[in-house]
């Protein structure tokens, strides 16, 4: 970590210089261990300039991994303009995972701007996609939310609510049988989710209360994500 210690402190005073020497280092685990510190020091100054370097980067793992530490600092400071300086990135694994951390991180900090801008989207422009990062980020901290908002993607809304049950399961699994059961027909994706989330925290509970379900198929499904879970 001292590369990214010294890249941190330079970055502080002169970002610029600071990149040329990350740049400057002969071994790229060296590079990717300076850009820790140089990347979220500059994005937090000006993150328009550290997308500019990030572009300026050859293809691989130290631009990949910039990108993403560069969207994970700047959705702290300007989510929107983080949002709008990734789409308009060329096709890549670091915009791709930039996006998806914004969304992510987004909907955890302030759940109503992320959704309301990310729903403002034209569908061609993957509104369905980022609203369904957000919601199933969404569900680690707020997960009857994502549950009453997973129409906002009506093609995805089954799996967003498996998440939300899950998240629910963990801490409260009698209420996540109730809302799973307020459904006429439940997917067996939900029952897994359940199963999942109960045997994080009560093995025991979750693999009694898999046994007990009556279709033999769906019990054999729900009794591998319980043990999977727990193991």
């Amino acid at each position: 970590m001292a590369h990214a210690a010294l890249s941190r402190g330079w970055a502080a005073k002169d970002p610029a210089a600071a990149a040329a020497w990350v740049e400057s280092l002969a071994d790229e685990e060296d590079q990717i261990s300076a850009s820790l510190g140089l990347v979220p020091e500059w994005a937090s100054q000006d993150p328009d300039a550290c997308l500019d370097w990030c572009r300026g980067l050859s293809q691989g793992a130290l631009r990949e991994l910039s990108l993403v530490g560069l969207a994970d600092a700047w959705v702290e400071r300007d989510p929107q303009a983080a949002f709008r300086g990734f789409t308009e990135l060329a096709d890549e694994d670091g915009r791709e995972r930039g996006l998806h951390a914004i969304c992510s991180e987004w909907a955890l900090a302030d759940p109503d701007s992320a959704l309301r801008h990310l729903g403002t989207l034209d569908p061609v422009d993957r509104r369905d996609e980022f609203l369904e990062s957000a919601l199933v980020s969404l569900s680690n901290e707020d997960p009857e939310r994502s549950w009453r908002q997973a129409d906002m993607v009506p093609e995805r809304a089954g799996h967003i609510r498996a998440m939300a049950l899950e998240a629910i399961a963990e801490s409260n699994p009698q209420r996540a049988l109730s809302m799973a059961g307020s459904v006429k027909q439940v997917p067996a994706e939900w029952w897994r989710a359940i199963g999942r989330g109960w045997a994080y925290e009560d093995a025991r509970g979750a693999t009694a209360w898999a046994r007990s379900i009556e279709d033999p198929e769906l019990r054999t499904l729900v009794l591998e994500e319980v043990e999977a879970a727990a193991e």
